[in-house]
């Protein structure tokens, strides 16, 4: 190696056994796969607005060496990996995974992307088509909406204020309008920006750090160093006086004369502010924040870090304990957020109730009347001790994540923090700087505020304005004079107070000695408790996951009112769906205040929640700990008493946030429709909204006790706890519960899917919920019957070999969408392919028919596909199959769904990488054949789900597009199940929306396996 390359060993956690060096190339590329730019919407040129995220989206389109578009994608993809991108405020990042023996080809490939990118016409008019339909996929998202007003509220002269996902108008129509050529603009913000000097480059192989040092240099050393600033290109017109290029942000970020936060957000001009926004969800919200200076140079103090602790911190004399007992808030959130080098925004984020919402000013004041108290004392030295305490375990003790998580994070932590804190940088502080902590605080004052406040009660106002880009309306509000004026003046307010020594703090870190075995062993099995343990040896963390699933019996024969939604099963009707969801919200609000935050801040994480089979508690976190939470936890849960007030509050945060599901993307509809459609007990967000409507406090009471009178248990437990701990905490539990009665083996729930018929296409049409969305989306569910171990081998491995074919066709060349995927799918015991498009622009019935058309054209790809093309994706397969699980919790995900199902196939990744060796082309081909290309085999279902601003077809109509003529059709029946007949082609059947109760009671269920118990 050249004697000019530097290199360093940054500090890791304990548990971390990668090792790890970082170098500089001749070039000031760094190297440590992600590559991170700094270049993100900053760099935006005002003429070609979202011009950095269109150019991320152009270099996966072809480079010189590799000029086929897509074709990094399929080499990943072949090779068992995945890739992705993406572009934020100051920086874009692409990031890939990848078999072992792929790294160094792919590398190649990928270093194309920055040293020979071709840009070409074709590819550059057809991608604005693919970035134009993500933006009118989040055109509806409150979040970007919210976004989008920050943007136009900032000053108009700095580039925060502009557009950045980019659409048709801002890369086509309004460029075209001003004679710029889009393409050549393109070229030149590529050769202006990405530059070796402000790349940082992450590599992670199974090779040593001597053979990734020499794979990379070569690959990566060809890429330009232009010698850039590290700040976007106009900076210099705001601070004249500084050098025209930076390179240390650090050292510009520590001069008291660098104020970038006036320039976005001048005082008096932006802040003070108040606006009021009409969101597109039925969501009531404040946000009070405060544009500061950066912190970024501050991460060895994390001033943001304490301040945040203490003002969102929800334990008894929090500001947000008093808010929600006022019943005023059910969430209030405190920190940093978009914290980039010319401004931090510090926020309190708040969700309102009902109540709240007509009570904002005494919210605002309320959060200053706790900032006085923090400025009232000096900052405490031992809070902070007491976070770099937990910070430091948490660091000790990092899970590790994937490949591909854990490059991306890391080429981005490296535009941050010097080499040696790369990895420690995020999560470690080192010095106690009381000043730092003041200096932030005294930033937070009414004269710098910006409030937001979310309401569908703005709607119809006549101040109202549209923000340019998204449509998002909002509202400038003249700040009433008094209130402003009051807020520089309080009194102190008594009830609050700064929060006690947290006692769930662990101190031992021992792990538990005992021998392991492969799988979890069933170590206790009673009519009440079924316990599966098994002790970690492979990531030897000192944590415990225990998962708790609680089977009732909702069962009564009294005559009071709550009979008429009392069944056998916690599942069998939306009524019994909504009690036990509002049971368990109920008794997790209650725990907050004393235990559960507490534990949380410690590293000890519960959550309990509803399931088809009843109440599953899930807790991880230190085994020292963990079993105390849990037991804490069971034993409120049993004598939980319900208050009235609380189940006021919850229920209508409930009832909202299903009724927000309305407004849920296309995508997301399609998938529940799926569930609503083929399953024997699915009950929708508004069924459940509609039966939880009529339950009264007095009904939830009564319903409690009944819930826990007769049940069973099936726990697992895994990491580092001894056997005996493990019985005698769960043990504990049952005792906890009261002496329950064991369930009975035929009042267990069981899931079943109807079996659609051979040769009959369905086909589920449905408007989208919200009335705004003008996004189609079709999610075509192929049914290739009950799974084996060698049916899903084979329907996984065919998913695979279509996958970049189709994404090609249908998203690349025919530009059909930004959401066009295929995957393997499993439903309860069956399993299929799925295709799934989301467009703007071409109705659900033309995108079925492109589905078909690709289908058609593509058993042509399979035929021809050659023993060793056919090998290469085995090969890829296997080797995904292959990886071990890289975090604890991953493992026990998969162990637990073993567990559920009662299928107990805890060696299953095994046994499909065995299969995978019995696999023949001739199988694949009979495959595709019944499950999809034989009209009169295939068992197919979709789901249309149509734009607002388009009408639902009728049969007819779907059958001439299904047919490609409107000649020999036959109506065989009608009614809100229609069936039809295409002449020489397949029967076909409409399934109305709210009608999937009569489609299901018309067909057979698939049997239920044999279950172990």
């Amino acid at each position: 190696m050249d004697s000019k390359m530097l290199r360093l060993t940054p500090t890791k956690s304990q548990s971390d056994k990668r090792q790890y060096r970082w170098l500089k190339l001749q070039n000031e590329l760094e190297a440590a796969a992600s590559l991170c730019v700094r270049c993100g919407h900053l760099w935006n040129p005002p003429q070609v607005q979202g011009l950095a995220h269109f150019l991320e989206h152009m270099l996966f389109l072809g480079t010189e060496k590799y000029p086929i578009e897509n074709s990094f994608q399929a080499f990943v993809k072949e090779n068992g990996g995945s890739l992705n991108a993406y572009t934020s405020y100051e920086e874009t990042c692409f990031h890939f995974e990848v078999g072992k023996d792929s790294l160094m080809p792919s590398l190649d490939r990928f270093s194309q992307f920055f040293i020979c990118p071709t840009f070409t016409q074709s590819a550059t008019d057809r991608e604005m088509n693919a970035v134009n339909s993500e933006f009118e996929g989040n055109r509806n998202s409150d979040s970007w909406r919210y976004t989008a007003i920050s943007h136009s509220i900032a000053e108009p002269s700095h580039p925060y204020s502009q557009f950045v996902v980019g659409n048709l108008k801002s890369l086509r129509d309004d460029p075209k309008d001003k004679g710029i050529d889009v393409r050549a603009f393109l070229i030149d913000f590529y050769n202006k920006y990405y530059s070796a000097n402000v790349m940082k480059l992450c590599v992670l192989g199974n090779e040593t750090l001597d053979e990734l040092e020499a794979m990379v240099t070569p690959m990566f050393a060809p890429v330009v160093n232009r010698n850039i600033s590290k700040l976007y290109p106009t900076h210099h017109q705001f601070f004249p006086h500084l050098p025209e290029k930076v390179f240390d942000l650090h050292e510009l970020l520590k001069r008291p004369d660098y104020q970038p936060h006036r320039i976005v957000f001048p005082q008096e001009k932006c802040t003070p502010g108040w606006y009021n926004m009409v969101p597109k969800s039925d969501t009531n919200s404040l946000r009070l924040s405060w544009p500061c200076k950066t912190t970024l140079h501050e991460y060895e103090t994390k001033p943001e870090r304490y301040l945040g602790h203490l003002l969102g911190h929800e334990a008894t004399g929090s500001l947000f304990a008093l808010l929600k007992r006022l019943g005023w808030v059910t969430q209030l959130v405190a920190g940093n957020f978009g914290n980039v080098a010319d401004v931090s925004m510090f926020c309190c984020n708040v969700a309102l109730t009902l109540q709240g919402k007509d009570k904002v000013k005494e919210i605002i004041t309320m959060i200053y009347q706790y900032l006085n108290l923090l400025k009232s004392q000096p900052p405490q030295e031992w809070v902070f001790e007491e976070l770099r305490a937990m910070m430091q375990m948490d660091f000790n003790f990092l899970e590790k994540n994937s490949s591909g998580s854990h490059t991306r994070e890391l080429s981005s932590r490296m535009q941050q923090y010097p080499p040696k804190d790369i990895l420690s940088g995020p999560y470690l502080v080192h010095d106690w700087d009381a000043g730092s902590i003041d200096r932030l605080l005294n930033e937070l004052t009414p004269e710098n505020m910006l409030i937001i406040v979310t309401s569908k009660d703005f709607e119809g106002s006549p101040g109202l304005k549209a923000e340019q880009w998204f449509g998002a309306e909002y509202e400038p509000v003249k700040i009433d004079g008094d209130f402003f004026e009051g807020l520089k003046h309080l009194e102190p307010n008594g009830q609050f107070s700064i929060p006690v020594p947290n006692p769930f703090i662990p101190k031992d870190f021992t792990l538990n000695p005992e021998e392991t075995t492969p799988h979890p062993q069933l170590i206790v099995d009673t009519p009440l408790l079924s316990l599966f343990w098994r002790n970690d040896n492979r990531f030897n963390m000192p944590k415990t996951h225990l998962m708790i699933l609680v089977r009732p019996e909702i069962s009564t024969k009294s005559d009071v009112d709550i009979v008429q939604f009392m069944s056998d099963e916690s599942y069998s009707s939306p009524m019994n769906a909504a009690m036990i969801t509002i049971f368990a919200q109920l008794c997790s609000d209650s725990l907050n205040e004393e235990l559960s935050y507490y534990a949380e801040l410690a590293g000890l994480a519960f959550h309990l929640s509803f399931c088809f089979e009843g109440l599953q508690l899930e807790a991880t976190g230190y085994s020292e700990k963990v079993g105390v939470v849990v037991e804490q936890i069971v034993e409120r849960m049993s004598k939980f008493q319900v208050k009235e007030e609380r189940y006021r509050i919850l229920k209508e945060q409930i009832m909202r946030d299903w009724d927000n599901q309305k407004t849920e993307n296309g995508t997301r509809r399609a998938q529940s429709l799926c569930m609503e459609t083929i399953f024997e007990k699915y009950w929708s967000s508004q069924q459940k909204r509609d039966a939880l409507t009529d339950v009264t406090f007095e009904d939830l009471q009564r319903f409690i006790p009944k819930l826990l009178g007769r049940l069973k248990v099936v726990s697992l437990v895994q990491g580092s706890m001894r056997k005996s701990h493990a019985v005698q905490l769960l043990n504990n539990v049952i005792h906890s519960l009261n002496g329950p009665k064991p369930l009975l083996p035929a009042q267990i729930p069981e899931r079943r899917i109807i079996k659609l018929t051979k040769g009959c296409n369905y086909y589920h049409l449905s408007n989208i919920s919200n009335e705004h969305d003008k996004n189609s989306t079709i999610w075509s569910f192929y049914n290739a019957g009950i799974k084996s171990l060698r049916l899903c081998v084979l329907v996984e491995l065919l998913a695979n070999i279509m996958e970049v074919p189709l994404y090609n066709t249908l998203r690349t060349q025919e530009q059909l969408g930004y959401i066009v995927t295929s995957l393997h799918q499993s439903h309860v015991n069956t399993i299929g392919i799925s295709v799934v498009i989301q467009s703007h622009h071409t109705a659900p019935t033309g995108l079925d028919a492109r589905v078909e058309a690709f289908f058609s054209s593509f058993k042509e790809s399979l035929d021809r596909i050659t023993e060793e093309e056919l090998q290469s994706y085995v090969k890829s397969l296997r080797s995904i199959k292959s990886q071990k699980f890289h975090k604890l919790g991953e493992e026990i995900g998969f162990n637990w769904l073993e567990i559920c199902s009662r299928e107990y196939f805890f060696d299953r990744k095994k046994k499909f990488v065995e299969e995978l060796s019995r696999v023949s082309k001739s199988d694949l081909v009979e495959l595709y054949d019944v499950m999809i290309l034989n009209r009169e085999t295939r068992r197919k279902i979709s789901w249309h789900v149509y734009g607002c601003d388009r009408e639902i077809s009728s049969l007819e109509e779907l059958m001439t597009s299904l047919s490609g003529n409107s000649e020999g059709h036959k109506e065989l029946r009608r009614g809100p199940t229609q069936r039809g007949k295409i002449e020489g082609g397949p029967t076909v059947q409409l399934i109305r929306s709210g009608q999937e109760y009569l489609f299901r009671r018309e067909l057979p269920y698939y049997p239920i396996g044999e279950k172990k118990e």
